[in-house]
C-alpha cells in the first residue's frame, strides 16, 4: 500500500466565504476556505450542535473536504453533489431552486469557483 494519497498539510490561516441557502430543513451555511493552490476545505452548518441533522452535515463537510485536500478537482464533487433530490424543493431569492442539502452544497461551490475563475481571468464553468 505504498501509493496511498495523503491530503495537503492545512495552512494555520485561510481565507474563507460563507454561503446562505435556504432548504426544506432551514438555512443551511457553507463555508468554503482556501489556500494558494485553491478550495481547501468546506464546513456545513444546518440545524444545532449535537443533532444527528448536524452530524450528517458535518460528516459531509469532512470528507468533501479529505477530498479537496487530497486533489479532487472540486468539479467532480460538484457533479455527484448536484441534482440530488429530496422531497421539498425550495426556491431561493434569486428565483433558482435548492433540490436538496448536498445541491446547497453544490449550488455554493459552484458560486465559489465561478467567482474564482472570473477574479482571475479564467474560463467559467456551469456544470
Amino acid at each position: 500500500m505504498a501509493n496511498l494519497i495523503k491530503p495537503r498539510h492545512r495552512p494555520e490561516k485561510v481565507i474563507g466565504y460563507t454561503y446562505k441557502k435556504k432548504t426544506e430543513l432551514g438555512n443551511v451555511y457553507i463555508v468554503i476556505n482556501e489556500d494558494e493552490i485553491g478550495p481547501l476545505e468546506v464546513f456545513v452548518n444546518l440545524g444545532k450542535s449535537g443533532t444527528s441533522l448536524m452530524a450528517l452535515t458535518e460528516a459531509i463537510g469532512r470528507l468533501i473536504s479529505l477530498a479537496l485536500r487530497a486533489s479532487i478537482s472540486p468539479w467532480e464533487i460538484v457533479d455527484q453533489l448536484s441534482g440530488i433530490k429530496s422531497a421539498y424543493p425550495t426556491q431561493q431569492p434569486d428565483g433558482s431552486v435548492v433540490f436538496s442539502v448536498p445541491d446547497a452544497i453544490a449550488q455554493a461551490l459552484t458560486e465559489f469557483l465561478n467567482e474564482k475563475s472570473v477574479n482571475s481571468g479564467g474560463q467559467r464553468h456551469e456544470s
